[in-house]
């Protein structure tokens, strides 16, 4: 179930040579079909409820010119420009944030109250505050995030393109650039390839690594973070823990 408004206008100057369009729209989703969790001891874990709402709004401007017009030869040239946005504004009673795919071990898709939906949500490494690593010494490998974490919006801040078309008598030519700026991408194949060994960076798994970050202090407090120093990582690892625990799919971000 949808509403929503949307207002535009449409401006063309010397007889169609120049036009511009913008338009605006919001838009709410009401009763979205998403999983909800329900107690193992039913048999299942999730249950399909129209319980979900949430919003989309932005704005989209096209213009179009034709910088040549000859008898034989014609420029069009064409401009598009897009920025939208999205909010979950409620999931089920209760329920705060919903698995919508997790392929992957470390990282995947949510529903969460207040974020974009389709977050990217999962496990991150700890960083000091100037966002280096923070290696644990007796393994050599970052320290993991106690708590789940929200790690990017995978939709860009706005995209864009621009087309050319020439045409001469009864042939015609065109290509477009297009453009996509902002948003995260998180590439779960690659990681997931270098987890099991089949990926070809992964296949450079004799000798060891050195991960760079800061090391620890070999402690951590109650609730799981670790105590950084300012000395560089110098703890080896060994290939297949560099590959498997480090670059692939069931480490952090």
């Amino acid at each position: 179930r949808v509403k929503g408004q949307e207002y535009g206008a449409d401006v063309r100057f010397f007889d169609g040579r120049l036009n511009f369009d913008i338009t605006y729209y919001y838009q709410k989703s009401f009763d979205i079909l998403l999983p909800r969790p329900v107690a193992p001891s039913s048999g299942f874990n999730y249950i399909y409820t129209n319980s979900g709402q949430m919003y989309n709004k932005g704005i989209e401007i096209t213009a179009s010119v034709v910088p040549v017009q000859k008898k034989n030869f014609k420029w069009e040239m064409g401009f598009t420009w897009a920025k939208n946005k999205n909010k979950v504004l409620k999931l089920a009673d209760g329920v705060t944030e919903v698995n919508i795919e997790q392929a992957f071990d470390g990282i995947g898709s949510y529903a969460i109250v207040d974020q974009p939906y389709g977050a990217f949500y999962g496990t991150a490494w700890q960083r000091n505050s100037a966002g280096q690593l923070i290696i644990n010494p007796a393994t050599g490998l970052p320290y993991i995030d106690p708590k789940s974490q929200n790690l990017g919006n995978p939709y860009p801040d706005w995209i864009g393109g621009v087309r050319n078309t020439l045409t001469y008598k009864t042939i015609t030519f065109s290509f477009l650039w297009d453009i996509r700026h902002g948003g995260k991408i998180w590439n779960g194949t690659y990681m997931r390839m270098n987890n099991v060994g089949t990926s070809e960076d992964s296949g450079d798994r004799e000798g060891t690594k050195v991960i760079d970050g800061v090391l620890g202090d070999g402690t951590v407090d109650a609730a799981g973070y670790a105590h950084a120093t300012t000395t560089s990582n110098n703890v080896p690892v060994d290939g297949y823990t560099y590959w498997r625990h480090y670059r692939g799919d069931s480490g952090g971000a």
